[in-house]
């Protein structure tokens, strides 16, 4: 699970439901994408800043340190793939145990995006929908 409260909430009440005995494991690698300043901030709230509107609609032309600060969207993907990867390396890739990952719907879309080769520019098209199931 993602860090991030509401993650971890939501995964713990998965394990729970569907009564899992395996504990839940938090990944840094799943948390949410760093917007800096931003963080925690509606998009209405940031708007109105000139610089904001990139962040939203141009991806391959955002640039953190014009944003006070976060991650940019290269390493971000890096960051999400990477953990994809290995968390799929620990279970085994012909395991038959099931991997639930829980984390955040941006985290998600990006990932698979990324994974099915969609350029930077493209990332932030509606991919996921929040609270999707994906096998």
């Amino acid at each position: 699970s993602s860090p991030q409260q509401r993650a971890l909430d939501t995964a713990k009440y998965i394990v729970a439901a569907n009564q899992w005995q395996p504990p839940i494991q938090i990944d840094d690698g799943l948390r949410e994408f760093d917007f800096g300043d931003w963080d925690g901030k509606q998009e209405a709230e940031v708007q109105p800043q000139s610089y904001a509107q990139v962040i939203f609609t141009k991806p391959a032309e955002y640039r953190p340190e014009l944003a006070g600060g976060g991650e940019s969207y290269a390493d971000f993907v890096t960051r999400t793939t990477s953990t994809l990867h290995r968390l799929i390396d620990q279970v085994g890739v012909a395991s038959t145990q099931p991997l639930l990952i829980v984390s955040h719907g941006l985290v998600t879309t990006m990932t698979v995006k990324a994974l099915m080769g969609v350029p930077v520019a493209e990332l932030r098209a509606p991919f996921v929908v929040d609270g999707q199931v994906m096998k």
